[in-house]
C-alpha cells in the first residue's frame, strides 16, 4: 500500500496532537460523528503508528472557529427540504 503524504498540519512538531476521545469531548459529538468528520476531510488526521491517530490542536481550533459545532453540523445534515 503506498504511503500517503502527511497533511501540512501533521508536519509541524510544534503542534499538539489531540486524541479522538479528547476531540469528541471538545466537539460534543459521538465517535461515529467524529469519524464521519474525519472521513469527509473536514479535520486532518495524523497517524501515530499503525492504529493510533491524532488530530492537530490547531486544526481542531480552526474547525471550531469556522462554526462547525455539533448543533450546526446536525441541523445542516438533518434538515429535510
Amino acid at each position: 500500500m503506498p504511503k500517503k503524504s502527511l497533511h501540512p498540519d501533521c508536519q509541524g512538531a510544534e503542534d499538539r496532537l489531540i486524541s479522538k476521545k479528547q476531540a469528541m469531548h471538545v466537539l460534543t459529538v459521538s465517535l461515529s460523528t467524529l469519524n464521519r468528520i474525519l472521513r469527509e476531510g473536514k479535520l486532518p488526521v495524523c497517524r501515530i503508528g499503525q492504529r493510533r491517530v491524532g488530530i492537530p490542536s490547531s486544526a481542531l481550533q480552526r474547525f471550531i472557529h469556522q462554526g462547525q459545532t455539533n448543533a450546526e453540523a446536525s441541523v445542516s445534515n438533518n434538515v429535510r427540504r
